[in-house]
């Protein structure tokens, strides 16, 4: 089975369609996601409609833990613009109550099996959703991933794209669908996993971040970081 693994797309639904449009012609079968669809940019309504048109196995990011934080006490909406922008708040505004219970029932891991292969599905970590586990990552951070059993341990979070032989395990990070970080921005991030061949690679996909810049100079006018981090350097 090919399968397509994507994370932190961040209602980035223009990022997500240069993914999604290269899946088709790659014939991807399903997708798995690591959590964090809504949150700093401002279509999380598409990006969901998007994704309901393929089989997919999502698990709950930071930033929806922190979308229903602001939800049951909106005085925390203010505290997280600041430094994420108005994303939360659009997808507040956006998203329908039936996207809105998607999110809010997402598991914050999943265990699967296809093909034979054993797959975590998590966001942070395999213990901690805001665990952040980098190409760099301690030898105790590595030692702890050991001890869960699995072919693939796949996360996101940190927005890099990353891939680990760890024991008997390959911890994969596709990086950032709508806001890569590190040496290559300004394009999309994801990946691909053939189960069957047991093949996997890292997959960049090229699109027009223009209109993406347009809406932050708009909506977060302040914020320099939403725009620049979207740059190709």
């Amino acid at each position: 089975m090919k399968i397509g693994i994507i994370s932190d797309i961040h209602g980035n639904a223009e990022a997500l369609t240069a993914v999604l449009n290269k899946a088709k012609e790659i014939q991807i079968d399903c997708f798995l996601c690591s959590g964090d669809f809504v949150g700093y940019y401002y279509e999380p309504q598409i990006v969901l409609d998007l994704l309901s048109n393929w089989k997919l196995e999502s698990v709950r990011g930071n930033h929806e833990d922190m979308l229903f934080e602001c939800i049951d006490e909106p005085t925390k909406f203010n505290s997280y613009k600041e430094k994420y922008g108005s994303g939360l708040s659009r997808a507040v505004t956006l998203l329908s109550k039936k996207q809105l219970d998607y999110l809010r029932y997402l598991p914050r891991f999943i265990e699967l099996e296809i093909d034979s292969k054993k797959i975590m599905l998590c966001h942070g970590s395999p213990w901690d959703t805001n665990q952040y586990i980098y190409p760099d990552a301690d030898e105790a951070i590595l030692k702890k991933c050991k001890e869960f059993s699995f072919d693939y341990i796949i996360l996101g979070h940190t927005h890099r794209q990353m891939q680990i032989k760890n024991g008997k395990s390959i911890i994969i990070n596709p990086g950032s669908v709508g806001q890569p970080r590190g040496t290559y921005r300004g394009v999309s991030h994801w990946a691909m996993l053939d189960t069957e061949k047991d093949l996997f690679m890292h997959l960049t996909e090229k699109y027009d971040v223009s209109r993406v810049i347009s809406q932050v100079k708009e909506r977060d006018p302040h914020n320099d970081y939403l725009q620049k981090i979207l740059m190709a350097n």
